[in-house]
Order: structure tokens, then C-alpha cells, then sequence
């Protein structure tokens, strides 16, 4: 099956990093111009497989070829490319919560911001008139 790749990916082919040959692990990728299912051995010239950079990986040269039973490690951020597909997966660490905030917007064109506490104050004002 022939793939299409997105620009980090074709750069990569044109220095020779990627080549054919190559195992590669892919997650997230797409199909171009199919009409129904089909088998990948019956497939037609016309469809194609969408890779992207951030869902590419090199393989280790003894993996087995098919399905992955194993989810792939987490990108770091640092590899995330931007413009390059969606992210497979990662690991974001919370360091604070905010408040949620309501902004009502005022027939002036002006708007005021308040905390959840003062909204429901307000909801009840509103419901009482």
C-alpha cells in the first residue's frame, strides 16, 4: 500500500533517515480514498496510507510485523512537532486548579467577570425577581 507523508516525514525521506525497508511503529494514521472496507492485499492504486510525523516511530529491528499489543511509550514534549498530526499519547503533570470564572456579557458591549460564588448569588436574584 502506498503511504502519503506529511512535510517532517518527506524531509526525513529526502536526508535518508526514513527508507524503504524500514519497520516502523505508526499510530493515528488515515486512509486516502477508500470507499468501503477492503483488504490490504486487495487494495486499489488509488488508496493510500496518511502518515504523520508525531504518530511515526522507528521500530527495533526484531519487533514482529502487525498489531501492537503494547502501547507505545509517551511523547515528550520536546518531540512534539507542531503542524505534524496528532499526538499519540503524552504525560502532562497538573500543577494548579483554577477557579472557574463566569463572564457575562452586558448590552452596553462591556462584560463582567465573576467568581462561582457570585454567580449563584446572582442566579438567585434573577429568580427571585
Amino acid at each position: 500500500m502506498d503511504a502519503v507523508l506529511d512535510v517532517p516525514l518527506s524531509k526525513l525521506l529526502a536526508a535518508g533517515k526514513l527508507f524503504v525497508g524500514q519497520k516502523l511503529r505508526i499510530w493515528g494514521a488515515g486512509l486516502c480514498g477508500w470507499l468501503g472496507p477492503v483488504s490490504p492485499l486487495e487494495v486499489s492504486r488509488t488508496v493510500s496510507l496518511l502518515l504523520h510525523m508525531n504518530g511515526t516511530y522507528r521500530a527495533h529491528w526484531a519487533d514482529r510485523l502487525g498489531f501492537c499489543k503494547v502501547v507505545g511509550s509517551p511523547l515528550a514534549f520536546r518531540c512534539i512537532k507542531s503542524n505534524a498530526g496528532l499526538v499519540p499519547q503524552t504525560i502532562v503533570g497538573v500543577t494548579r486548579i483554577y477557579p472557574v470564572l463566569y463572564k457575562e456579557r452586558l448590552s452596553n458591549g462591556g462584560s463582567i467577570v465573576r467568581s462561582e460564588r457570585m454567580e449563584c448569588r446572582m442566579v438567585q436574584v434573577y429568580d427571585q425577581r
